[in-house]
C-alpha cells in the first residue's frame, strides 16, 4: 500500500487500483455525482479528437485524487469550459482551480493537482504528515502555542503564504502532540523558541533546514522564502 492515511485516501487507492486511472462521465448527472462522492477530485473535458493518454497517465500517478473524464457536450457546458480543458475541485482556499499548462503533458497535469491537493496554510498530523513529506516541494512550517504570540505568527504566516503560490507547501505545527514534538526533534526546534519557523527542502532524504532569524513577521518570512528562491541561504 502506497496511499494515504486518511479514510478518503484509503478508498481512493483502492478504487484506482481496481479501476481505470480516470472514470468515464457519460452525463451531467454522473458529474455531479463524481463531485459529490470524492473529497479531491480531477475533471478533463475532452473532444473525441484530442487524445487522452497525459491525462491518464498523471492520473495513475497521482494515488490518491479521482480522475474524471468526459467528451460529452452537455457536460462541459454544465462546467462553461471549452474542450479540451482541465479543472480541479477541493474543500479548501479556493474551492476550484482550472489547469492553464499543456493537456499533452503528464509532468505539467501532475504539479498542477498536487499543488492544489493541500491547502494554502495545512494544518500537520499524523495523518496529514505523509504527504506533505512526499509531496517533493519546500515546506514551510511555523511552530506555534496558541497563545497572543502564537496567534499572531498564524496570522503572519498565512499573509505571507498568499505570495508563495504554492510553490512550496506551508504548515502550522504545535507542540504538545507526540507528533509535534517528533517534528520538533526531527528539524531541532526547541520549545524556548516557539513560536519559529522552519525552512525544510528534501525531508525524506538529504534534508536541509533553514531558521528564520528573529521575530516571526510577514515580512520576515517572506524575505526568508526569497533569499532561499535566490540560493542566498
Amino acid at each position: 500500500y502506497t496511499g494515504g492515511r486518511t479514510e478518503q485516501s484509503i478508498v481512493t487507492w483502492v478504487l484506482k487500483k481496481a479501476g481505470p486511472p480516470a472514470v468515464q462521465l457519460g452525463e451531467v448527472g454522473a458529474a455531479e455525482s463524481f463531485e459529490k462522492e470524492n473529497r479531491l477530485a480531477v475533471v478533463g473535458l475532452f473532444d473525441e479528437a484530442t487524445p487522452r493518454a497525459a491525462f491518464e497517465q498523471a492520473a495513475r500517478q497521482v494515488e490518491d485524487v479521482m480522475f474524471a473524464y468526459s467528451t460529452v457536450p452537455d457536460v462541459a457546458a454544465r462546467y462553461e469550459a471549452a474542450t479540451p480543458s482541465l479543472k480541479m475541485f477541493f474543500p479548501h482556499d479556493e474551492q476550484s482551480a482550472k489547469f492553464e499548462g499543456n493537456l499533452q503533458s503528464a509532468e505539467e497535469i501532475e504539479s498542477f493537482v498536487k499543488a492544489y491537493r493541500h491547502p494554502i496554510v495545512a494544518e500537520f498530523s499524523g495523518e496529514t504528515a505523509p504527504e506533505l513529506f512526499a509531496d517533493g516541494r519546500p515546506i514551510v512550517f511555523l511552530f506555534r502555542e496558541k497563545n497572543e504570540k502564537g496567534e499572531a505568527a498564524e496570522k503572519a504566516l498565512r499573509k505571507a503564504a498568499l505570495s508563495f503560490e504554492r510553490r512550496m507547501l506551508v504548515a502550522i505545527a504545535g507542540s504538545s502532540e507526540p507528533m509535534d514534538q517528533r517534528l520538533m526533534d526531527y528539524v531541532s526546534v526547541e520549545p524556548e523558541e516557539l513560536p519559529t519557523l522552519r525552512l525544510v527542502t528534501n525531508p525524506m532524504a538529504a534534508m536541509l533546514k533553514y531558521r528564520l532569524e528573529g521575530e516571526v513577521t510577514e515580512d520576515s518570512i517572506v524575505s526568508l522564502v526569497r533569499d532561499f528562491e535566490a540560493g542566498r541561504l
